[in-house]
């Protein structure tokens, strides 16, 4: 990749009949110009197979939806419900989410760790196991204690160690499955799980809702709550137990480094450095104001906590369907412009609480639209920033890197930001507590809008991020806003994920037909799947759609071992009219089977007209070889008779 993949503004494709120069041609002197290289190959763990790794890989997927089930038992509108019934404060909950916060830096001491062991499953599921059913102190908290600081405190004390251990562990998963899930297509992956998750997470939180309402409209809170987590619990730990049967990877683990070098090489990476600046400011923004809106919702607007976790669970629901099109926009264009377009939607949460009137007909459905928005923006905003974690860092220090950067972003930034947001929403709400009409403002309206303000000024600061292959966020704006993106969107889900190769082919077909750039990385992946008539399909909707970037894959095409893949690779090197398609036409001219060959010389006689044709003259009389010199010959006569 390189950044004139797109080769010219705003997306728009190259008129394939434009005239150029020709270019003066020899084979060795285009050999030493330029050098046609392959696209990346898809690597799996050596011991497995792709058959295997998709496998593998859905245990990981139905893992995760099992692990988010026990989380939502466990946190959202019933936590907040059971610890408001505790007589918690706003103080009590931004101490909580400021430790929850503050107990990354086990992370760095995670890292370290993984670094010095070479088997991380085993550890792995013993922390996870313990540190899931430790969250049963928080249940048996109201039969300890009978004063209600000490109830809290004591719940603190747990939920602190839960998120202790749950950080110790979080270092050498990410570490793990980084080596198992294939690099060049680790975005879509990670997306399609999070898709599976989401929906899982939606089914989890209506039941979850339903079944604490019951308990909540006969003044069981407290039960209600214990039975949820119980049953979380359960559901949390077999998530953990089935990656037992999930294979790990070779670990490259790094011992005799020091902490500290491990610790300052994410900040002294000149490329990351400005992308871990961002996490910190983008999570002191967010935590500013997160961890307050259900609270606010409760303890404000008197919503029951079904309501507001049928709310909230709009926000999976925008999850579960834009997942899939950010993993597609980040392979295709780059982590960066998703972060961008994230960074500009975010705003509008605190902005919808400050203005939503506090009347429940007209407030809920307004804030479950805006919950559904910023899932959808939680998606991109995760598989990119994650993608940035997983792929631009080093493999060698990989979990420190990702224990550094979320000790300071989420531990240091977003654990300060809601400790100083609880300890300031009582005082201000004591001295600012306004009535306007139908709206009372408080406190929570001026934590709000800072969080606001700080969220805006996010933006500015991704132009700092450094991506040199990324493409700017209105080009991938515009290539989304055509009409076909959707269909486009399904067209590379098929393309990607059909067994049948008639299935494979007809999507890339489509895709050909629909000339949409987003799917250009797809369709260029496709061009080493197994079917050469996928791969034959490939190789015309790339020429089709005219897009440059695909130049290096259509050239590595013309080596194929299908005369008909060749052919169409040559055909659609043609339509892009580039000087990069005429080296690589040329240089592959001795290796190509007849008909792709009659193809190349057309191509290039057509595009060079005269001049070209006299210089394909030229290198046949200087060549050597008989056979090829009255190939070309032979050629060139053909089509200048046909040309006549």
């Amino acid at each position: 990749m390189t950044n004139e993949r797109w080769g010219c503004d705003n997306g728009d494709r190259y008129d394939r009949r434009a005239k150029r120069a020709p270019i003066p041609i020899t084979r060795r002197r285009i050999h030493r110009r330029f050098t046609v290289t392959a696209p990346p190959v898809t690597h799996v763990a050596p011991s497995l197979t792709p058959a295997q790794f998709r496998r593998h890989w859905r245990v990981v997927t139905f893992a995760g939806m099992l692990g988010m089930t026990y989380f939502m038992c466990i946190t959202g509108a019933p936590l907040t419900k059971y610890l408001v019934d505790l007589q918690a404060t706003p103080f009590d909950f931004g101490v909580i989410s400021s430790l929850s916060a503050v107990a990354l830096v086990f992370q760095i001491i995670s890292g370290m760790w993984t670094n010095r062991i070479r088997r991380r499953k085993v550890p792995w599921i013993v922390l996870c196991v313990v540190q899931r059913l430790i969250f049963i102190g928080v249940l048996i908290a109201p039969t300890l204690f009978g004063v209600d600081r000490a109830r809290l405190v004591w719940i603190i004390f747990v939920m602190s160690l839960n998120s202790a251990l749950m950080n110790l562990s979080t270092p050498i998963w990410f570490s793990w499955m980084t080596d198992l899930v294939p690099h060049e297509s680790l975005n879509i992956h990670w997306a399609i799980r999070q898709r599976f998750i989401s929906a899982g997470t939606i089914v989890a939180q209506v039941v979850v809702a339903l079944v604490f309402n019951h308990f909540e409209t006969h003044g069981q809170v407290v039960r209600g709550f214990s039975v949820i987590a119980i049953a979380g619990i359960v559901l949390g730990v077999t998530d953990i137990l089935l990656f037992s049967s999930v294979p790990e990877p070779p670990h490259e683990g790094v011992p005799g480094v020091r902490l500290w070098a491990s610790i300052v090489e994410p900040l002294q990476d000149l490329e990351f450095r400005p992308y871990l600046f961002f996490r910190a400011y983008w999570n002191f923004a967010l935590f500013v104001s997160a961890p307050f809106f259900a609270v606010y919702l409760i303890k404000e607007l008197q919503l029951s906590t079904m309501t507001v976790q049928l709310v909230f669970l709009t926000s999976s629901l925008g999850m579960a369907m834009a997942s899939g099109v950010w993993g597609m926009l980040c392979d295709t264009y780059g982590h960066r412009p998703a972060i961008r377009i994230a960074s500009l939607l975010k705003p509008l949460v605190p902005l919808t609480y400050i203005v939503v009137p506090p009347i429940a007909a007209v407030a809920v459905p307004l804030l479950a639209l805006l919950s559904f928005v910023d899932g959808m923006t939680n998606a991109g905003m995760q598989i990119a920033t994650q993608g940035v974690m997983l792929k631009n860092t080093p493999r060698r220090n990989r979990a420190m890197y990702i224990a550094t950067t979320n000790f300071l972003a989420m531990g240091i930034a977003g654990g300060l930001a809601p400790f100083i947001s609880g300890a300031l929403i009582d005082p201000l709400t004591s001295v600012f507590s306004v009535h306007v009409g139908l709206y009372h403002f408080t406190g929570y309206h001026i934590i709000f809008f800072i969080s606001l303000i700080l969220r805006a000024g996010a933006f500015p600061l991704t132009r700092f991020l450094r991506e040199p292959d990324s493409q700017p966020a209105r080009r991938v704006i515009s290539h989304f806003q055509r009409s076909d993106s959707l269909r486009v969107v399904r067209e590379v889900g098929r393309l990607r994920d059909k067994d049948e190769p008639r299935d494979r082919m007809r999507a890339a077909l489509q895709l050909g037909k629909q000339q949409n750039p987003m799917a250009v990385y797809e369709l260029t992946r496709a061009l080493d799947d197994a079917s050469p008539r996928v791969r034959s399909a490939a190789a015309d909707a790339l020429g089709r759609i005219g897009d440059p970037e695909a130049y290096e894959a259509l050239s590595h095409a013309l080596e194929d071992s299908d005369s008909v893949v060749q052919f169409r690779a040559a055909r659609s090197l043609g339509r892009l009219n580039s000087e990069q398609s005429t080296m690589a036409l040329t240089e592959h001219l001795p290796s190509l089977d007849e008909k792709a060959f009659v193809e190349a010389v057309r191509v290039l006689v057509r595009d060079g007209g005269a001049e070209m044709t006299a210089q394909l003259q030229q290198l046949a009389e200087a060549e050597e070889d008989d056979a090829f010199r009255e190939r070309l010959r032979k050629a060139i006569v053909d089509i200048g008779a046909k040309g006549r």
